[in-house]
């Protein structure tokens, strides 16, 4: 593993958080702008009010689908625990020589990992 991919695997779960955070602060900026929208449109008395309840909503309509594709990216992105998993069980599953490898030895490896996954399961569950 180079260690460019070995930085990526440990700052990737905080750039899923840092998206799913800004995520949901624009789900809550666009909120308040559908608030403030419907507010200024019930009280607009002339056409300064139309202004700024139009922008509000143009400001909505781009807040929302930006904020949706970050929460998306923010929850799409595993954990820590989780990308060690995937990139572990692909070097696992992708060894060189496996086949050669006496029989024992791999059901060895198989119950210890099947055990160790019954133990994250359990320890997750409480």
């Amino acid at each position: 593993m180079e260690l460019w991919e070995l930085y990526l695997l440990v700052t990737l779960p905080s750039v899923g958080k840092m998206f799913g955070t800004f995520g949901a602060l624009g789900m809550g900026a666009a909120l308040i702008c559908g608030i403030c929208y419907c507010v200024f449109l019930g009280m607009a008395y002339n056409d300064d009010d139309k202004k700024i309840a139009a922008g509000l909503l143009r400001a909505t309509k781009y807040i929302t689908p930006a904020a949706l594709i970050l929460m998306t990216v923010g929850v799409a992105i595993p954990s820590k625990s989780g990308l060690y998993t995937i990139v572990g069980g692909y070097y696992a599953t992708n060894l060189e020589g496996a086949k050669d490898l006496p029989p024992n030895i791999l059901k060895a490896a198989n119950k210890f990992l099947e055990q160790y996954n019954q133990d994250q399961l359990a320890a997750r569950d409480k």
